[in-house]
């Protein structure tokens, strides 16, 4: 009889699915734990109506070994609507590492596409541009492994809250005078909001197509992000821009489990001046990162300036001492980035599919790639 057997989780996995998950967590130069506290299968509501979880029993005494996320949702790709999957959550207990399951979990993964009614046309993965070994593996093209193309990079930049909400760089344009700021909870209606982000999206490449649905309290995708937590932006009564703090701690944790031994002398240290200077401050081995998506983020024209103002205004209505911004190269809103943060974390966005992929995205002018951070 086969040891280890691949299957689809059940909510009684729950307990076990959320110790792998802190017992595996990701090396770099801080190591982080990625949390589902206190219900693994609530995390998952973020991924999309359309998410599996795959599970690796080890048959011998019955416990989780691995663990995948397959899940799937419309989005738009050159202004049209497109079905595209994401995968993610990869995670093998230590001891089973090496052991020839990832093949065999990738098997398991293309039966579950191959009997999909509503199969993407590929799926979307991002990998730490400093974790060479699962690089090395995953596009490694052995047998039962997928076809990983690498179409960009996605940069996810940290940003002190209470020194954001200060700067003066909103402050640069006779323009900002002109804007009026409230929150999505003010509109009498949400299909104004809606409009325009469906607008702003088809210009991007795999921005999500979204309905009301998925901000529903409860059982939308956008789980713990109230319409007070959304910002819009008007000139003259029409909307320019959009953005979220999504604070998702109620379910999802990032938690720190180390640091570099240099970061780790240095922290004391680099704190003090972090609090002095008002800049992200490194919590202590075994606290989670305080921090808030920036979500929905879409601005009229590209207009860096506005980004900017659009940000500055979240900072000052959100709660977290952090906010988590992410942008992909190519995109023209990139460079107004590094102006408000260098504290930056860098992943390779691939396409993965059997086979060659027809019409492989590109991250071209007009159309540049944007993914929903706090959606991964």
């Amino acid at each position: 009889m086969t040891r280890y057997h691949f299957e689809l989780a059940v909510p009684d996995d729950d307990a076990a699915l959320r110790r792998l998950m802190a017992e595996t967590p990701m090396p770099g130069d801080v190591t982080l734990a990625f949390e589902r506290e206190p219900n693994f299968f609530d995390g998952n509501q973020v991924l999309g109506r359309e998410c599996q979880t795959i599970v690796c029993r080890d048959l011998s005494c019955g416990r989780i070994v691995c663990i995948a996320t397959r899940s799937s949702r419309m989005v738009y790709v050159g202004g049209k609507q497109t079905r595209i999957g994401y995968l993610g959550g990869l995670r093998f207990a230590p001891r089973v590492r090496g052991s020839g399951l990832l093949a065999r979990g990738f098997q398991f993964l293309r039966q579950l596409h191959d009997a999909d009614p509503k199969r993407p046309k590929y799926y979307l993965t991002t990998i730490a541009s400093t974790n060479a070994n699962a690089k090395r593996v995953l596009t490694s093209g052995r047998a039962n492994l997928p076809n990983y193309h690498r179409i960009g990079t996605l940069n996810t930049f940290a940003l002190a809250t209470h020194r954001l909400s200060r700067s003066r760089l909103g402050g640069q344009s006779s323009a900002s005078c002109d804007l009026s700021i409230i929150r999505l909870s003010d509109l009498p209606s949400m299909e104004p909001w809606l409009t325009f982000l469906d607008e702003m999206a088809r210009r991007r490449t795999f921005f999500p197509v979204y309905d009301h649905e998925d901000f529903h309290p409860s059982t939308g995708t956008f789980r713990g992000l109230a319409p007070a937590d959304i910002i819009v932006v008007l000139r003259d009564n029409e909307i320019v821009a959009t953005a979220g703090a999504w604070n998702q701690s109620a379910f999802r944790q990032t938690v720190v489990r180390n640091y570099r031994p240099a970061i780790r002398m240095a922290r004391p240290l680099s704190n003090l001046w972090a609090k002095v200077s008002g800049q992200v401050v490194l919590p202590r081995i075994g606290n989670p990162l305080a921090a808030a998506y920036v979500s929905l983020l879409a601005v009229r024209g590209d207009d860096r300036h506005l980004m900017v103002t659009t940000l500055i205004e979240l900072a000052k209505r959100c709660d977290a001492p952090m906010l988590l911004l992410g942008r992909c190269d190519g995109d023209p809103l990139l460079s107004s980035c590094w102006r408000l943060s260098r504290l930056r974390y860098e992943t390779e966005l691939y396409a993965v599919n059997w086979g060659p992929i027809s019409n492989l995205p590109k991250n071209q002018t007009g159309h540049p790639f944007y993914l929903e951070l706090g959606c991964l």
